[in-house]
């Protein structure tokens, strides 16, 4: 006759419940810290290595903490990418404010409004988003010369924004579609117009995806390389990227290996800014991207 076997008691249950939660996180923070420092070290190194004299890049073995700091390679990358970094500032927050300027109200109207050829609107706006950025280099290099915004620095604002519009649009308009039309209509039955209703209440509602869609715009100027060295030509009107590839490249083809400390500061001096900005609007970021899902 055989005994049926008995069942765990309930305090079995939750220890062996408690032990697999346990053994999961270990698992999920272990992966996640082995990725962070994957991505991490390669910058950490980077940063480092600014931090020491030209002849202690190449010892054997490598040393993380350099014997002796020096800042003569952000001195000189300063003389070399203040001006650039100037410009890729400037362009990035001008993009940023006058595509917000075109977009809010662009969205707007597409959450709330019915009207022909709406539909018509919000697929052109995704097709934008497929098609490959270099099939439109040559047309703009054409249109550029014969508006004379080549090689001018509202040339290069405007063709920023333009790039960033379409995202813009959809990313706020998926957002505007959940908020409740009727917050609207209270205020405009207290008074308020409906720019005014978009003003007052639809924006201050939207302060995580406003700040994704800044973030987004910023990193976008501040990384690109090909439009801005397409439709310019002088280093004083080029972004920050933009110099570093071309100091890379004139070093590269002149053969020389001096100023190798110029470029590790520059890079330096390019990530480090994104890095800050992420960090104090990471949260903004993460909401909005997640609110601001598309939606059809």
């Amino acid at each position: 006759m055989h005994t049926p076997l008995s069942s765990p008691s309930p305090a079995a249950r939750r220890r062996s419940a408690l032990l697999r939660r346990a053994v999961n996180r270990i698992l999920t923070y272990g992966a996640l810290m082995a990725l962070t420092t994957i991505i991490v070290a390669p910058f950490l190194w980077l940063l480092t290595s600014t931090l020491r004299p030209v002849s202690e890049l190449y010892v054997q073995p490598p040393r993380w903490i350099p014997s002796q700091i020096t800042l003569a390679g952000y001195a000189k990358a300063l003389k070399v990418f203040a001006l650039p970094l100037v410009n890729s500032i400037t362009y990035g927050i001008a993009t940023a404010l006058l595509s917000l300027l075109v977009a809010c109200p662009a969205a707007y109207s597409l959450a709330r409004y019915l009207y022909p050829g709406k539909r018509a609107v919000i697929t052109a706006l995704l097709i934008t988003q497929m098609l490959p950025f270099v099939l439109l280099l040559l047309p703009l290099y054409i249109a550029y010369l014969r508006l004379h915004l080549y090689n001018t620095r509202i040339g290069l604002i405007i063709g920023y924004t333009a790039l960033t519009i379409p995202y813009s649009i959809l990313l706020l308009r998926s957002y505007f579609s959940t908020l409740p039309a009727e917050l609207e209509d209270a205020a405009m039955i207290d008074g308020c117009t409906r720019m005014g209703a978009l003003w007052r209440v639809v924006l201050p509602l939207s302060k995580p995806v406003l700040m994704a869609v800044i973030l987004n715009n910023i990193v976008l100027v501040w990384n690109d390389v090909l439009f801005t060295i397409f439709l310019s030509k002088d280093m004083p009107k080029q972004t920050a990227s933009v110099a570093l590839y071309l100091f890379y490249t004139l070093r590269q083809q002149s053969g020389g290996i001096a100023q190798k400390e110029i470029m590790l500061a520059g890079g330096v001096l390019l990530t480090l800014p994104v890095i800050i900005l992420f960090i104090f609007l990471q949260k903004y970021l993460v909401k909005g991207m997640t609110l601001g899902a598309l939606k059809g």
